[in-house]
């Protein structure tokens, strides 16, 4: 192994050192490793698993039977008490998110088209897929390709083929609390679909067609 040493005033001049032995090489000092900062060892005691960290307090509490079932059941209190809040915090987002729900038939907040009480049972377009028709699957979850709503009825005009916010009766669109695109005034999409925001960002589409 040659090394070499700084460059001289001369740009071409360089004078070589002797290589190092291998013996050398292995007994160079290592770099002492650093420890990890007081942040990193909290985050990690924090993140530890908590029946683990009940474990090892049961093992710890000593000799004595009494403290121990004593510290297991304070614990089984604990957890069901934490139990019983998180439970209580989904319920609660549940239900507000029941309470926020608008229904497309009569525009009433708490429930949905499917269980609204104006509903006729024989009105067609209810509880089933606008696209195909079929009532195992909503028309998020409809693989058909196409976009045809055959079994769609508009509240609107109450035609079939169609939704009510895409009737052109309807004058709010698809704002049904009002309101409109922020970029050019239109009813009919929403800012993130506009055609002149596309154009200002450079987004065209291209439609590309072959002689038969």
């Amino acid at each position: 192994m040659v090394r070499w040493a700084r460059r001289s005033f001369i740009a071409t001049e360089k004078r070589p050192h002797d290589a190092s032995s291998w013996s050398e090489l292995k007994t160079s000092p290592k770099k002492p490793k650093t420890e990890a900062p007081e942040s990193r060892k909290y985050e990690k005691n924090v993140n530890e698993n908590v029946m683990s960290a009940a474990q090892f307090r049961l093992q710890n509490a000593g000799s004595s039977k009494k403290s121990a079932a004593v510290l297991e059941k304070d614990m089984m209190v604990d957890f069901m008490k934490r139990n019983h809040k998180r439970e209580k915090r989904r319920k609660k987002r549940i239900d507000n998110r029941e309470k926020d729900t608008i229904c497309f038939k009569c525009r009433e907040k708490g429930h949905d088209m499917a269980s609204c009480p104006k509903m006729e049972a024989t009105e067609e377009g209810a509880g089933i897929c606008f696209k195909c028709g079929s009532t195992e699957h909503s028309l998020k979850q409809c693989r058909v390709k196409g976009d045809m709503l055959a079994y769609a009825k508009c509240f609107i005009c109450k035609e079939t083929g169609h939704l009510s916010k895409q009737c052109p009766d309807n004058p709010r669109g698809l704002y049904p609390n009002g309101g409109c695109c922020r970029e050019c005034g239109s009813v009919e999409h929403y800012k993130k679909d506009c055609p002149d925001l596309q154009q200002q960002q450079g987004k065209y589409n291209f439609v590309l067609t072959l002689p038969l």
